[in-house]
């Protein structure tokens, strides 16, 4: 068997393999549908969050897949302390918990009662919030952060049942949230203005923009061995501006000192992307390889940390999550 990605696009899921040394299309599933969020669990248990539609779950990525949740999905986790327990992050904003592998589903309303629960809101119309991303904490299993776009940072302790605002000085549009695997006081965040991070466990955040240029930044990853390397895809401003002749304008960005400074990764790669960098991973067998994938359809592949890219694959749909399996 050879090596697989899974790709999450706006127009379903596509599954790729490589086979002598070369990559193609193995698959499709969910056609038609906007994959925004893919999460893994032990056991091979896939689930796609669709914007718009539900979670859906399948044990195979070519199906069948089952709609166990029906909702306008954004955000979507499983616990790393749990793979039972899954987070799915809706809008209007909202949460939900699965203790079931995903198979039945609660609503956290707990969340709804936060005293500035009712100033969320988003740029775009029809101006609704969601909920965006989840993390956990290293060390704490029933501590859940979760990122409101446009809202802030809140935090549960007892696995969902009830939320706090949390955390002083970040920007409320926060688009991902990350935890360093083995230090429980710093934790990552990418938002609407720039790069955050935390030095007390998220209570309080400072911003750190240094040798980055584009502030509107989206997805966030680390190295697992080595969790001072960070990697992010970030544009020169918020969607609004994309419709410029540079579109995004936007680049990929290395730190190797935990978010301290950044150098742009163009090796390989374009000057700037047209489209936005929304899929980002660091293969989980291999913390030398990336890949990363592009709102024009493109998907680019280094071996080296970032230093050099090559275009694996071209005319894909709009990639928007990459998962790397078993495998």
């Amino acid at each position: 068997m050879g090596k697989k990605l899974y790709l999450g696009t706006d127009s379903g899921l596509v599954v790729l393999e490589k086979a002598n040394g070369q990559w193609s299309r193995a698959g499709a599933a969910l056609e038609g549908k906007f994959v925004q969020k893919l999460e893994l669990a032990e056991g091979g248990r896939l689930f796609a969050g669709v914007t718009g539609d539900g979670v859906y779950v399948a044990d195979d990525p070519l199906g069948p897949w089952q709609r166990t949740l029906e909702a306008d999905i954004r955000g979507l986790a499983v616990s790393p302390h749990d793979s039972d327990t899954v987070f799915a992050g809706t809008e209007p904003a909202g949460v939900f918990r699965s203790r079931d592998r995903g198979d039945t589903w609660m609503e956290l309303t707990s969340v709804k009662e936060l005293p500035s629960y009712s100033k969320w809101s988003f740029p775009a119309p029809p101006n609704i919030a969601h909920v965006r991303t989840f993390d956990f904490a290293p060390g704490e299993p029933h501590t859940v952060f979760a990122g409101v776009e446009v809202g802030g940072l809140i935090r549960s302790r007892d696995d969902g049942d009830t939320w706090e605002e949390f955390g002083e000085g970040i920007y409320e549009d926060v688009h991902y949230i990350l935890s360093h695997p083995t230090d429980p006081n710093v934790m990552y965040s990418t938002t609407g203005e720039g790069f955050y991070r935390s030095r007390d466990g998220a209570r309080t955040w400072e911003i750190s923009q240094e040798g980055m240029p584009n502030d509107y930044t989206h997805p966030i990853i680390l190295q697992r061995g080595n969790p001072d390397v960070l990697f992010i895809g970030s544009a020169a401003g918020a969607p609004p501006t994309f419709g410029g002749p540079k579109g995004a304008a936007a680049q990929i960005y290395r730190s190797r000192n935990g978010g301290e400074s950044w150098q742009t990764l163009n090796g390989g790669l374009p000057e700037t992307f047209h489209g936005m960098v929304r899929g980002l991973v660091v293969d989980p067998y291999n913390d030398s390889a990336l890949y990363a994938g592009t709102t024009d359809g493109d998907l680019y592949y280094s071996e080296d940390e970032g230093d050099n890219w090559s275009l694996l694959m071209e005319d894909l749909p709009q990639v928007w999550v990459i998962k790397v399996p078993s495998g």
